[in-house]
């Protein structure tokens, strides 16, 4: 737990000393670069219209990061509207499961790149709506915040 909240306190201090312009979209890039080395996880969030909002990797991932086939699905491709129905109709953290046996096994851009994955993934939400999802790949399953 307290590795946890580390972790968590760790985001919040990069959050703060980001500048963040309240006049321009939120650079959600940079911060999901951060958040996937502070996290030791690979992240992406996807939006509810099903667009990718920013990706990371860590840095024993750093193969992902000179693929062009996986950017091009995260800057082009959206996952398929039932498989964003499903995930829209999730309003808490989901348990962590093999990429085999997940909610995006059949996005085969992902499940191929990452077979030996475990995937969670967290609903966000701002002032009572639903903005979008973030997914957590990471070798083993997290530990659980209970």
């Amino acid at each position: 737990m307290k590795e946890i909240y580390d972790k968590i306190q760790d985001i919040n201090i990069i959050l703060k000393r980001s500048f963040i312009d309240l006049g321009k979209p939120l650079a959600y890039q940079e911060v999901v670069e951060k958040s996937a080395k502070v996290l030791e996880s690979s992240l992406f969030i996807i939006d509810t219209k099903r667009n990718c909002l920013g990706y990371g990797f860590t840095d024993s991932d750093n193969s992902y990061q000179d693929d062009i086939n996986l950017q091009n699905f995260f800057i082009y491709q959206k996952i398929s509207k039932d498989i964003s129905s499903q995930l829209l109709n999730h309003y808490e953290m989901s348990a962590s499961l093999p990429m085999a046996q997940s909610i995006l096994e059949p996005v085969k851009e992902i499940s191929s790149k990452f077979p030996n994955k475990f995937l969670s993934f967290l609903p966000i939400e701002g002032n009572h709506l639903r903005l979008g999802t973030l997914f957590l790949l990471t070798d083993s399953p997290p530990m659980s915040l209970s």
